[in-house]
């Protein structure tokens, strides 16, 4: 197999996660409609986290996720459900620190979210209980604080989602390469059973990783 052949299928496989994460992004999302249709809101928020797991740059349906949540959380406060809205506002942004990488995507939501955040829960008479004759401006500053801190995903399973990955395209392309050979005469199936192997546990790997960091 050539050298040409070895990087279009790369390129291929490569073209294929990208897929896979957008179609995967965009069913989350749909679920979250339905389950709001439906009047499950608890249902709904869960969808649309699971959405902005399955990050891509450019993805519409992430970015309809993150509206979604938002809008969710805007329509308690208005509605006076105070631990509704904390829920959205707190799944958003969780959900945004999850994904990140070198770079926060949709960061500005995450500055939104503190501020919205800060402001419920210093408005909260058993949080407020806690501290006798602070007044709300100073507890709103003081979450507000305790929020701004740096939040990093966990480690682990960035490490999981990264072994995943690699381990999921580089099964394939040694699948196709080891296992399938040149012709059907060469085809081993030895070879495509450890090489199968491969794929799938990397593809499981990388999915639990991209929920679970």
């Amino acid at each position: 197999m050539t050298r040409t052949r070895i990087v279009a299928m790369a390129l291929l496989l490569l073209a294929i996660v990208v897929a896979r994460v957008h179609h995967a992004s965009w069913r989350a999302f749909h679920a979250g409609r339905s389950a709001q249709a439906a009047g499950d809101t608890p249902g709904a928020i869960a969808n649309f986290e699971r959405a902005i797991h399955f990050y891509a740059p450019g993805s519409p349906w992430v970015e309809s996720s993150v509206k979604a949540l938002w809008a969710i959380g805007a329509g308690a406060e208005e509605s006076g459900d105070r631990a509704l809205a904390l829920s959205a506002y707190r799944t958003l942004r969780s959900s945004l620190y999850a994904v990140r990488s070198t770079y926060t995507p949709f960061s500005e939501w995450i500055g939104r979210c503190d501020d919205r955040i800060a402001r419920l829960v210093a408005e909260d008479p058993d949080y407020r209980s806690r501290f006798p004759g602070v007044s709300a401006a100073a507890l709103e500053a003081r979450v507000r604080e305790n929020l701004s801190r740096n939040e990093a995903p966990d480690v682990l399973w960035s490490i999981v989602v990264e072994i995943g990955f690699f381990g999921w395209v580089g099964g394939t392309i040694g699948f196709i390469l080891r296992a399938l050979g040149e012709s059907r005469e060469t085809f081993s199936s030895r070879r495509a059973i450890v090489w199968g192997s491969i794929v799938v546990a990397g593809y499981a790997l990388w999915i639990v990783g991209l929920m679970k960091a």
